[in-house]
């Protein structure tokens, strides 16, 4: 079986985990939530196809929405996040190109690079939550509130996280 496809399977589970069990807990001044899950959709190979991203998308989304009880809002934003993706990652090339079979973390094009191409996504996917939950009871200054708050506080777990697996592949 393939490494690769074996070492996304398992942070794939991780991350469901680890969403499930603590993140889904971690919530800030009641508007900054936690959703560290999307950071498997930032770190797939750049070369997956687009396709292959959707379902992986819609998979996580699709979990995510049967533990929180969500009827399909964390499925449409991650649809949303991956369809979005590679249009990001075309526009936001480092000079020079990717790599073959590189994928987007720390050591691809340094944490400038990083910030900018996670960020975008990140608060992509928030804005499609958060504006799909609050369209009965829409109240824009609250929603845009728990977007940002909720884009920081995921950018800073998902980099946190990003470190951990970095650290444990040197090891």
């Amino acid at each position: 079986m393939n490494n690769r496809l074996v070492k996304y399977s398992i942070i794939f589970i991780l991350l469901a985990i680890f969403q499930i069990a603590i993140a889904k807990n971690l919530i800030l001044f009641d508007t900054a939530f936690a959703f560290p899950y999307i950071l498997i959709l930032l770190i797939l190979p750049i070369s997956i196809s687009d396709t292959s991203a959707l379902m992986i998308g819609f998979a996580m989304g699709l979990i995510m929405d049967m533990f929180y009880n969500t009827g399909g809002i964390h499925t449409s934003a991650c649809v949303l996040m991956m369809y979005s993706r590679g249009k990001w990652l075309n526009l936001n090339t480092p000079q020079g190109g990717f790599d073959a079979g590189s994928a987007p973390d720390l050591s691809i094009a340094g944490v400038p690079w990083f910030i900018t191409y996670s960020i975008v996504l990140i608060f992509l996917h928030h804005a499609a939550l958060f504006v799909i939950e609050s369209f009965g009871a829409f109240s824009f200054w609250m929603t845009t509130k728990k977007i940002f708050l909720s884009t920081l506080l995921t950018f800073f777990l998902c980099l946190i996280l990003l470190i951990l697996f970095e650290r444990g592949k040197r090891k």
